[in-house]
């Protein structure tokens, strides 16, 4: 059997403990997040940059996932310019078969959103 790369993506509140126990534990598991914006500085409130992610040392993101662009309009424009990102801060392990990876699935029909919060 080849070798197998397995990853875990928590949330950002959580990326910081799940490191501590990778590391601690020596868990042969890569790091990852849900998601990053593709700007480096600025003020965009509740976003996380890509620059965050990596002195975490994370190792993957998830760009392109079909809840972003469903849920948040993510549009393809989106998609490559957090690709660059993350490839611009080599959030991307490298070995002979990881490669970045974008979300990519075939259309489904649209889910209806309703907002979480306010009364129900």
């Amino acid at each position: 059997m080849s070798s197998l790369d397995v990853t875990v993506h928590p949330p950002f509140t959580d990326l910081r403990t799940v490191q501590s126990l990778i590391d601690g534990e020596r868990l042969p598991l890569g790091l990852g997040a849900q998601h990053c914006y593709y700007e480096d500085r600025g003020a965009f409130t509740g976003e996380v940059s890509p620059q965050m992610l990596a002195r975490l040392g994370v190792a993957y993101v998830l760009v392109g996932h079909s809840e972003r662009r469903q849920i948040f309009d993510m549009t393809d424009e989106a998609v490559a310019l957090t690709l660059r990102a993350v490839l611009r801060h080599e959030m991307t392990r490298s070995s002979a078969s990881a490669r970045p990876r974008s979300c990519e699935t075939p259309a489904r029909p649209a889910r209806t959103w309703k907002p979480r919060f306010g009364p129900h």
